[in-house]
């Protein structure tokens, strides 16, 4: 028997998919694939199958995480490329690896996520010092009514290289696990230039562990 911890991407229209209708599509996917997965015991068994911390609907991302058990070992390329031939473009498996038995659960390790927001530029000039400086006073106040919880602004950038993003401002946030997306969106909707603004989200990445000894949950 073994687990193999599986990172995938969920985007385009399935980003609209809840956390069950994600894991129901995966048993789908899974089933399809014919990989030995192991299943529960007891009159109702169903497929070991444990996905990371729920993603908000509507949100995309390129940084999904499952752990799966089979019967029997299998490498990990296997089972990345026997489930990407039955899964949708859009909920493809980028990475995948056989970790021990004993690993504890995703839901039990993950501590951050880093949220990428993009918007469109409606101004011709790009954000200030002093409002960077609002925007991050503002979600910093925001998260800091929860005892414990600290949040980064870490990347901020005005234009991209692709012709179709050069009127787009986007900018990553680290967020602590239990920090609402939504959440957050009311703290920008805050600040003056960004009030009314309609943003697109996509979590880029999810980190394992403690402050100052983060790790991607393929890391361990």
């Amino acid at each position: 028997m073994s687990k193999v911890r599986i990172k995938y991407r969920k985007a385009e229209v399935l980003r609209w998919l809840s956390h069950m209708e994600t894991y129901r599509a995966w048993m789908r996917i899974i089933r399809r694939s014919e990989i030995p997965i192991r299943y529960s015991e007891g009159f109702s068994p169903h497929p070991k199958i444990s996905l990371g911390p729920a993603l908000p609907v509507g949100v995309g991302s390129e940084a999904e995480y499952m752990d799966i058990k089979l019967e029997g070992d299998m490498a990990a390329a296997t089972v990345r490329e026997s489930i990407n031939s039955k899964a949708p473009e859009a909920l493809m498996v980028l990475e995948a690896k056989v970790i021990p038995d004993q690993t504890k659960s995703l839901g039990a390790t993950v501590k951050y996520s880093d949220y990428r927001f993009y918007l469109l530029n409606e101004r011709s000039d790009s954000l200030s010092a002093q409002e960077r400086c609002v925007l991050e006073g503002s979600i910093t106040k925001q998260v800091g009514k929860n005892r414990g919880q600290r949040i980064k602004c870490f990347e901020w950038s005005q234009g991209n290289e692709k012709e179709e993003q050069k009127n787009m401002i986007d900018f990553v946030l680290r967020l602590p696990v239990s920090t609402r997306v939504k959440d957050t969106l009311t703290d920008l909707d805050e600040v003056p230039d960004l009030k009314n603004c309609s943003f697109v989200v996509d979590r880029i990445a999810q980190w394992i562990g403690k402050d100052k000894m983060l790790a991607e949950p393929l890391q361990i």
